[in-house]
């Protein structure tokens, strides 16, 4: 099992993420029973930050999601790393997208 860095948030983005230490086994499991998947959106890093830091994250994923167009089909004119407020957010969007 790997130790890894869990940041995770429900439907609701306006709610604070869930972020902790968890040990993770190779089949996406926390220690190898609960299926990281139910948690709605999550991400893993090794990287430890706030819940703050996090939500910048998981704004800029999001946005990088939508693509040329957002849900109206306007285009889409932010950029993910204008979400992006620290270096520890920076680092942690850089090594997930990087995958």
């Amino acid at each position: 099992m790997k130790n890894k860095f869990l940041c995770t948030t429900n439907a609701n983005r306006y709610n604070a993420p869930a972020c902790r230490w968890v040990k993770i086994d190779e089949r996406n499991c926390i220690e190898g029973e609960t299926p990281v998947e139910d948690f709605g959106m999550y991400f893993l890093t090794d990287i430890e930050c706030t819940p703050e830091e996090a939500m910048q994250v998981f704004y800029a994923l999001m946005i990088e999601e939508e693509g040329e167009f957002d849900y109206r089909g306007d285009p889409v004119t932010d950029k993910p790393e204008d979400e992006l407020k620290t270096e520890t957010s920076r680092a942690i969007y850089q090594a997930i997208t990087n995958q």
